[in-house]
């Protein structure tokens, strides 16, 4: 039921960002477009940035599912690029409305997957210690 409470705030997030900008919806509007109570709101997320937060991360663990291994990380890395593509409206509507550290700290967490990856190089196979972000916007 947690679940389910956080992904119709989302769809409803999702729906009134395609109306209006972030920074212009309410967490009336969000309550009211899908009939659930602001405590119900609160009790799951701080503000409505968390709430994107959570979707962005939401997106990019479906989009990873299953390929999370170095033989697979770059089949994962389509399928981000896949769920960014997806979901365009909602992502260039918060990166026009959010700072540009909270974006990067957003998506940084999202390519943590790639730590996981590189664990699982090949024997003899070296990388460069780098940081590895990468920026998509």
């Amino acid at each position: 039921m947690i679940n389910q409470t956080k992904q119709i705030l989302e769809e409803s997030l999702k729906k009134l960002m395609l109306q209006k900008p972030l920074d212009k919806i309410t967490i009336r509007d969000l309550t009211e477009d899908c009939g659930i109570s602001r405590m119900a709101f609160y009790y799951h997320f701080k503000d409505i940035y968390d709430l994107v937060e959570w979707s962005c991360l939401e997106d990019a663990t479906h989009a990873l599912a299953g390929q999370k291994t170095y033989d697979t990380w770059s089949e994962g890395l389509v399928q981000i690029f896949d769920a960014v593509y997806e979901n365009k409206p909602f992502i260039l509507n918060a990166y026009r409305c959010i700072s540009r550290d909270q974006i990067e700290v957003s998506f940084s967490s999202d390519f943590r997957f790639t730590d996981e990856c590189w664990k699982e190089k090949p024997e003899g196979t070296i990388f460069l210690k780098k940081r590895r972000f990468m920026r998509i916007l």
